[in-house]
């Protein structure tokens, strides 16, 4: 009971703290993780760390997303993704990834932006493209170069 009450007078600034900051990108907006379809494999390879420091690791699984929302409500103008996942851990690279972009706000209106291929060295950067204004970012991997647990070390954007 006292736990409780404590949490509820106390649990915001608890949350506060441990809310992940934006990621500053090049295009000059911040991104936020907002989701993914596949949990990691443990606590320290927690997908946000696509936007900062470290790997996101996660089981392979069919179509695995992960979805990044910039910080505004207003719409930027998205030239470039880039995807870089480290080859030397043990874990596998991604191979085939699907791009999609949507600028509602309600992000239900996703549509193919570019399709590509990882490299096995595990840089990928589609290079600058006709702009398209985007809310929202869908990364789906599709594929990986071998078998066993997929690593990813950042998503940027442009």
């Amino acid at each position: 009971m006292n736990v409780r009450r404590y949490l509820s007078e106390q649990g915001n600034a608890f949350a506060a703290e441990t809310a992940p900051a934006p990621a500053q990108q090049e295009g000059g907006f911040a991104l936020n993780l907002f989701s993914v379809s596949a949990p990691p494999i443990s606590p320290e390879f927690d997908a946000q760390n696509v936007l900062s420091d470290g790997m996101y690791v996660f089981s392979p699984q069919r179509n695995a997303e992960i979805i990044l929302r910039v910080e505004s409500d207003d719409p930027v103008a998205l030239s470039r993704i880039r995807i870089k996942s480290p080859q030397d851990n043990g874990y596998a690279v991604p191979r085939r990834v699907l791009i999609l972009t949507d600028a509602r706000l309600e992000g239900d209106g996703y549509s193919v932006w570019t399709r590509g291929e990882i490299p096995p060295d595990g840089n990928f950067d589609t290079g600058p493209m006709a702009t398209r204004n985007a809310l929202w970012i869908k990364v789906m991997i599709l594929s990986a170069w071998g078998s066993g647990d997929i690593a990813i070390g950042e998503i940027s954007a442009r």
